[in-house]
């Protein structure tokens, strides 16, 4: 009786363990720019949502990124306000975000 649970807690274990590698995967590629100039934005945030899976955009504007679980994404940069992009597809995706700038600052005045 002792080995047929040990039998049957290895076979479970394993079933668990190879239910999580074989998460679906898909790969999320774009560009990120700016809304009104259409400029690329260099070093943009992406980040998936409810997870600490990222990255951030090289010097082209581009990224790419390889989600496992998600069905969103939150693209950020300084300045700007952020955007969560939808992702309604399982299979691997091309995307362009546009951002707008936030202007919380209009002016400012530098005294000495």
């Amino acid at each position: 009786m002792t080995s047929t649970k040990a039998i049957l807690i290895l076979f479970s274990v394993l079933f668990f363990i190879t239910g999580l590698e074989s998460a679906p995967r898909k790969r999320i590629s774009g560009f990120v720019r700016d809304k009104e100039t259409n400029e690329v934005l260099i070093g943009a945030n992406i980040l998936e949502n409810r997870t600490n899976n990222g990255t951030s955009t090289d010097n082209n504007g581009y990224f790419n990124l390889i989600v496992t679980r998600s069905d969103s994404l939150m693209v950020s940069y300084i300045g700007y306000k952020s955007r969560v992009i939808v992702i309604n597809s399982d299979l691997d995706s091309s995307i362009n975000v546009e951002l707008e700038p936030d202007n919380l600052l209009e002016e400012v005045v530098v005294r000495g």
